[in-house]
């Protein structure tokens, strides 16, 4: 394999994706070029910084945990009780706790399992409006978002909407966009403002739609950002098509195109992870405490 080759594999390659044979040949070369290495090394900081600015563990309510245990342990002591006086035997407590545990983790995967997409982080106060509803409220993290769920979001506000594959959009400040999650193929509406999408590859067709062309889903991650009387696109991984009534183009890795009305989206400008967005990313998408 050449450095060209390796570039193009090394997303697939940290993710796991790769053939056996395609990932002994991605090591062969590995073993040898000191520039690839390098290359594979900046991906995967920058992987493990998106995934610590993603990452939200689920917690369980305490109080949950305790109305569990309890009603587990009333259930069984009237059931011993009943039957042959299980609380005497020397096993008991241990069973016990071992059944309460078990109907904890039984009870959590359905009831914090999402079935729809959900907003996941919010700061600052953002707000949101539903198509039923036309009056604005605050955003909260872990309501469901519906088709025409519009959020604005000000100086230093962000939210973070999870579809159920757990493909993610961040809405990045100053911002005004409406999420399609329920449409086939799904996708968000971008009015203004700026747009961070990482996107399963089950959701192909994926697509975020903005003033002056429509970027969609390839399988990748990327930013789309609408300001003035200009759209851009910045494919961080994969590849996403940008297209208006012009004309189109396919953006790849570390690829930039821009759109402005009654033209076709420009040819792809090369980028890198030092563009100016990455840097205010990884500087403002850390929630604040």
């Amino acid at each position: 394999m050449n450095c060209r080759t390796v570039r193009t594999l090394l997303s697939a390659y940290i993710d796991g994706e790769l053939t056996v044979a395609q990932a002994a040949g991605v090591e062969a070369h590995l073993d040898q070029c000191s520039e690839c290495q390098t290359a594979l090394a900046e991906l995967k900081s920058q992987d493990l910084v998106l995934r610590a600015v993603l990452a939200k563990p689920i917690a369980v309510s305490p109080l949950l945990t305790q109305r569990v245990i309890s009603e587990v342990q009333r259930r069984q002591t009237e059931k011993a009780q009943a039957r042959f006086g299980f609380f005497r035997l020397p096993f008991a407590k241990p069973a016990l706790l071992a059944a309460a545990v078990l109907a904890l983790i039984v009870i959590s995967v359905f009831a914090f399992s999402p079935k729809s997409a959900r907003v996941v982080a919010v700061q600052g106060k953002p707000l949101c409006s539903t198509a039923s509803h036309t009056g604005w409220n605050h955003l909260r993290s872990g309501v469901r978002v519906s088709d025409g769920t519009r959020v604005k979001t000000a100086i230093g506000e962000m939210a973070t909407i999870r579809w159920p594959d757990g493909s993610e959009v961040v809405i990045g400040a100053q911002t005004d966009a409406t999420a399609l999650p329920e449409s086939k193929p799904s996708g968000v509406v971008l009015n203004r403002g700026l747009i961070y999408a990482r996107i399963r590859p089950q959701q192909l067709g994926f697509y975020v739609r903005g003033p002056q062309a429509t970027a969609t889903v390839l399988g990748t991650e990327f930013w789309l950002e609408a300001r003035g009387n200009a759209t851009s696109l910045f494919v961080i991984r994969g590849k996403v098509r940008f297209a208006n009534a012009a004309g189109q183009v396919v953006v790849t890795r570390w690829k930039k195109s821009t759109a402005v009305a009654g033209r076709a989206p420009s040819p792809l400008q090369p980028t890198s992870p030092l563009d100016a967005n990455s840097f205010w990313w990884l500087r403002h998408s850390q929630p604040r405490r």
